[in-house]
This record gives C-alpha cells, sequence and structure tokens, in this order.
C-alpha cells in the first residue's frame, strides 16, 4: 500500500527515522546531480554571479555611507550653534549623543551584515570559477611579465593584496564606527 501524504507516510516510523524518498526520485535526483556542466553553461552561471556581487556592492556601499552620514549629523547636530538655539532648546543634548551611539551600533551591525552578503556571493563565484577550464581563467596581475619585477618584489604590496583583498568590507565599516564612537565621545565631554 502506497502513502498519499509526507504524514501517512511518516505515521508508522518511529521519531528518531528518517523519511525516506521514493526509488524513482531518488534515481531522479541523481541524474540531475550527477550532469555535468557545459562550459558555456559555467560561464553564464558565473556572469549571474558576477551581476549579483557587483549590485550588492554597490548597494553596501551606499548604504554604508548613508548610514554613516546619518549617525554623524545625529551626533554633531546640537553642537552647531544655530541649530542647538533655534531648533531644538526643548531637546536635551544628551537624548542626541544616546541616540547617535545607538545608531553607530546599528550602523556597524548593517554594515557587517552587508559585508557578509558580499562575501558569500564572492565565495560561490570563487568555487565556480576554479571549477571552468583553465582555458578560460583571466590573466592575473602578478603572471604579466612587467609587473613580474614590481609586484613579486615588494612584499608590502603582496601583503596588503593577498590580506585586504577580501576583509576590505569589514574594516572600513570598522574604522567608521571606530570613527563615530570617537566623535560622540570627544563631543560629550567638551558640551
Amino acid at each position: 500500500m502506497r502513502a498519499h501524504s509526507c504524514k501517512e507516510a511518516l505515521r508508522g516510523q518511529r521519531r528518531d527515522e528518517s523519511f525516506a524518498l521514493p526509488w524513482k526520485w531518488r534515481k531522479n535526483m541523481k541524474q540531475k546531480n550527477s550532469r555535468e556542466l557545459k562550459d558555456k553553461d559555467v560561464i553564464a552561471l558565473l556572469d549571474v554571479y558576477l551581476k549579483e556581487w557587483m549590485h550588492r556592492d554597490q548597494l553596501m556601499w551606499t548604504q554604508l555611507f548613508r548610514y554613516f552620514y546619518a549617525s554623524l549629523i545625529v551626533i554633531v547636530l546640537p553642537n552647531i550653534p544655530k541649530v542647538s538655539t533655534f531648533y531644538i532648546l526643548s531637546v536635551p543634548v544628551s537624548l542626541f549623543h544616546w541616540l547617535g551611539f545607538f545608531m553607530s551600533v546599528a550602523f556597524l551591525y548593517i554594515s557587517l551584515a552587508f559585508a557578509k552578503r558580499v562575501e558569500a556571493v564572492g565565495n560561490t563565484y570563487r568555487k565556480i570559477y576554479e571549477n571552468l577550464d583553465s582555458k578560460y581563467h583571466r590573466d592575473k596581475l602578478k603572471d604579466l611579465p612587467f609587473c613580474d619585477k614590481c609586484i613579486n618584489k615588494c612584499l608590502i604590496i603582496k601583503y596588503l593584496n593577498e590580506r585586504l583583498d577580501r576583509r576590505l568590507g569589514y574594516i572600513v565599516p570598522i574604522l567608521m564606527f571606530i570613527l563615530l564612537i570617537v566623535t560622540n565621545v570627544i563631543l560629550i565631554s567638551c558640551g
């Protein structure tokens, strides 16, 4: 007797046993998984991931600066003489500092989340790129003959290229967060 739904199939099983797929489904899944992608399919897939990476990267940097400037304006606003005397007399200055602090923390959290998304897409792109036939790989700057002398011998450039290439999306938001916190502390101590 054949089960008509997943609930009916699981009724007779104990909780620790896993549900097994019917043999026809397993056979189809094996056929789909064993199918090799052609080079043109891999290149098309790389194009999709590259466009997604470019979109996420652009979105990350625009949002990063928007949140940074918004936090900075909230922190600095009560210390501008004309604005503070005419418009915000009834609002305590400490409220702006606390709001700026919380906005800075939110800025850091959102920026690091954007950076993590960009990194995930980039890692997927690199994995697919490594499986591509080597004749389709792009030339690297260090492999070019005129750059062999300058890049491979300059240890600073080599170190920065290897270490900061994928970490820049994390380093810049952390530095901006530190700048916001230091600005907030300085303005609190001056006021």
